[in-house]
């Protein structure tokens, strides 16, 4: 399977399991994100599985688990995802970029 570097790939089954969810009203909590940190935990043995809004989200998460505050700094790939920045700035550490 192909996936583009831009472009969503977002196919029929996509579309319907979004509308399920939608229809349900049970955007942000439920039956669905219940069932999908369960499956993730199950998947990997065991620990824990928090569902996130976004990369950004997630990537935060990451910082504060891995005991980054404010005013640490972060080396980060000079060309990444604009995600990884706003993680780092939204946690108040400071980010610098390294060419690797």
């Amino acid at each position: 399977m192909h996936i583009s570097h831009n472009r969503p790939d977002i196919n029929e089954n996509d579309k319907l399991a979004v509308n399920k969810v939608l229809n349900s009203e049970q955007i942000a909590k439920g039956q669905n994100i219940q069932k999908l940190e369960e499956q993730f935990i199950d998947m990997h043995q065991g620990g824990h599985a928090c569902c996130v809004s976004s990369g950004t989200s997630a990537i935060y998460l990451l910082l504060k688990h891995l005991g980054l505050n404010k005013n640490d700094t972060i080396s980060v790939p000079s060309y990444s995802c604009s995600a990884l920045l706003n993680a780092v700035n939204l946690l108040g550490a400071r980010a610098i970029p390294v060419d690797v």
